[in-house]
């Protein structure tokens, strides 16, 4: 599987970038995933959109995976 346009940050690193992502989002934990700038949610919502099917439906909609 092919993802377009990945880009990770390791926020572990930076107490600043981690306070200010948590300020920017209004979501206290870590991981989060965003797509084109916005937050999809942390890992438990990414685990259970991809249980369901639904998180590669959005990664197709947005082109970031091919169908």
């Amino acid at each position: 599987l092919e993802v377009k346009d990945y880009h990770a940050v390791d926020v572990l690193k930076s107490q600043t970038l981690r306070e200010s992502i948590k300020a920017y989002s209004n979501w206290p934990t870590f991981p989060q995933l965003y797509i084109d700038g916005k937050l999809i949610g942390g890992s438990d919502i990414v685990n259970e959109m991809h249980k369901e099917g639904t998180l590669r439906k959005l990664l197709e909609e947005h082109n970031l995976i091919s169908p």
